[in-house]
């Protein structure tokens, strides 16, 4: 597949850590990719690797995630949060200087919308940290997500919030959303 095409998917399909890809050297050392901050090295470094050439994807499992209460992500601070945006940045800033002939600027914005709504479960078992995060995307990345840009975080962050009050109508009409809540409120 052209990376190109690959690479304008991301956020709405995620793509394999480290653990299941292969690369080549000289490129993945041209993307600087060991200078970044971010938690999410290899989401920034398959990313950029994408706008440099073709892939191809094998439909065997390659390795197995396990994904438990002492991931790394589960343990994330404001502070590894707003690190981990970096990968956001990186990618977007070396992908300018390509000339991909992709609109950045809407690929950026959703992959922050999408970044925050996946991370929201998380994040919002510490509001406050989350809410931080938030003023700190609105004004230093200059990106102010409301209902209509990003209604799926906003509703998240609606339905945490109020979650004592919405409790009862969440079990009966959104068993997922209230299961979710029930295993991070533990």
């Amino acid at each position: 597949m052209y990376g190109k095409d690959v690479f304008k998917l991301f956020p709405r399909w995620l793509f394999p850590g480290w653990g299941a890809v292969l690369m080549d050297r000289e490129k993945l050392i041209r993307t600087n990719i060991f200078e970044s901050k971010a938690q999410s090295l290899d989401h920034e470094a398959n990313l950029k690797l994408m706008l440099q050439g073709n892939l191809a994807f094998i439909k065997q499992p390659s390795y197995v995630f396990r994904k438990h209460g002492s991931n790394a992500s589960g343990f994330m601070t404001y502070e590894t949060q707003v690190n981990n945006l970096d990968f956001i940045e990186n990618t977007y800033n070396y992908a300018k200087g390509l000339n991909t002939g992709i609109d950045l600027d809407a690929w950026r914005i959703n992959v922050y919308k999408t970044y925050l709504y996946r991370n929201s479960a998380v994040l919002l078992k510490r509001k406050e940290e989350f809410d931080r995060l938030l003023v700190h995307v609105k004004n230093d990345k200059k990106i102010s997500l409301n209902l209509f840009t990003a209604p799926k975080l906003v509703i998240n962050c609606f339905i945490y919030k109020n979650y004592t009050r919405l409790r009862f109508l969440l079990k009966h009409f959104f068993p997922k959303k209230y299961n979710s809540i029930q295993r991070i409120m533990r």
